[in-house]
């Protein structure tokens, strides 16, 4: 866990509570995306439902965590770039992959985003690249 999450949330402009800490503490310390059910079952009962969502509303607002694309409604989230550099880990463009075997997704940090040409008048905002496939363990594991 990064030493001082507090300071970073006062950085951030967010008010500390012992949820918003044991909730970033989750995303620093996990290597993939967390849906909400993980998230409750990280943190245990110490905090409820309403609590772990206004949470995770927050710090969506503040860029702290980003939506994987296409998950909805059962949205899994995982730590967005950040100026600062800390806790980023993921720049703002970048792509994921998902296994078809065990559902496991994982950002793409080192593969360039390709570049979408947009007919004339339009602009593009955001981009959101899916690659499907079997991962590593699931090849390993099923003889791929």
């Amino acid at each position: 866990m990064l030493p001082d999450i507090a300071t970073y949330l006062k950085q951030k402009k967010i008010h500390v509570t012992p949820a918003r800490c044991a909730l970033l503490a989750a995303f620093m310390e996990h290597q993939g995306f967390l849906g909400h059910k993980q998230i409750s079952t990280i943190l245990g009962v110490s905090f409820d439902r309403a609590t772990i969502y206004r949470t995770v509303e927050v710090f969506l607002q503040k860029n702290i965590i980003h939506p994987l694309p296409g998950t909805s409604p059962k949205l899994h989230y995982a730590l967005s770039k950040d100026n600062t550099g800390y806790p980023s880990r993921y720049s703002d463009k970048h792509m994921h992959f998902t296994c078809k075997v065990c559902g496991t997704t994982i950002c793409l940090e080192t593969v360039p985003t390709p570049p979408v040409r947009l007919p004339a008048g339009f602009t593009g905002t955001d981009v959101e690249v899916i690659v499907k496939g079997i991962c590593s363990n699931c090849q390993k594991k099923d003889g791929y």
